[in-house]
């Protein structure tokens, strides 16, 4: 395999014919676990069934892999406990012209795969993952090693954890800019925030996550619902006069400017 630049930094590039990495053990072993990173696909013509990563084994369903469905153009995840193999495939054309962050979380029988930061697969496994015989953890092979199915690409930044990542913490890793963002912070100030807002509250003043007391007055009865991301401000259509004001910092103060996202 060869490195190259990519998201942040350099990146792992392989060829699809002979080039893969391989981990001295399996890696994942718990019923809840992530596995994130960014991919660009390689080939627009991508052979079917390739593997991406993976420690399941033709031989038996244990563990997990991600690999090119039988289209060739959309990612598959399949998760298994030894008697049954549970998939689930994607319904986003792979890119061959940009990075596209991916996060698969499993939490027991819940298994949800994200892209760039928001689910694009939701549902439910028939049993817990199981790991007993499970291979070697390998990125760009199909496990064991004498297997082929090698994928064409290119990863960056991957990560793996023996827990389900919440929604916001795979958000936070696609859109920081900083890799995979870890340790995760608990208050968004430690990003420079003045103020931010995730409007995640169920009714009244929309509350400032940052600590700096800058909450948002809720101004003739805006309303709440689920949202992208847990919940949402509704302000209603037409003439409703509902709006959020709060007292905030003069932008005037940051003289080298700032940004509202």
């Amino acid at each position: 395999a060869t490195y190259a630049s990519a998201v942040i930094n350099n990146g792992l590039t392989v060829n699809g014919s002979s080039q893969y990495l391989q981990a001295s053990s399996k890696l994942l072993t718990t019923t809840s676990y992530t596995v994130s990173v960014w991919l660009k696909n390689g080939n627009a013509s991508q052979a079917t069934d390739v593997t991406v990563f993976s420690n399941q084994t033709d031989a038996g369903n244990h563990g997990v892999m991600m690999s090119v469905n039988s289209t060739g153009n959309n990612y598959l995840i399949r998760c298994g406990d030894g008697a049954g193999n549970w998939q689930a495939s994607s319904t986003f054309a792979i890119s061959t012209s940009a990075f596209e962050h991916y996060a698969l979380v499993v939490s027991g029988t819940s298994r949800t795969l994200y892209r760039n930061g928001i689910s694009i697969i939701s549902d439910t496994l028939g049993a817990n993952t199981s790991f007993g015989s499970a291979s070697n953890f390998t990125v760009g092979i199909n496990p064991p090693a004498t297997a082929g199915r090698y994928w064409n690409g290119r990863y960056d930044e991957m990560a793996l954890w023996s827990r389900a990542l919440s929604a916001d913490e795979v958000l936070q890793i696609a859109n920081s800019g900083r890799g995979n963002s870890y340790p995760f912070t608990a208050t968004p100030s430690l990003y420079g925030a003045v103020a931010f807002y995730n409007l995640d509250d169920s009714s009244g003043n929309a509350v400032d996550s940052t600590g700096n007391g800058y909450n948002l007055t809720n101004n003739n009865t805006i309303t709440y619902t689920t949202g992208l991301i847990n919940n949402c401000a509704t302000l209603g259509t037409g003439n409703t006069n509902k709006y959020f004001s709060a007292t905030l910092v003069d932008p005037d103060s940051y003289n080298s400017g700032f940004s509202i996202s």
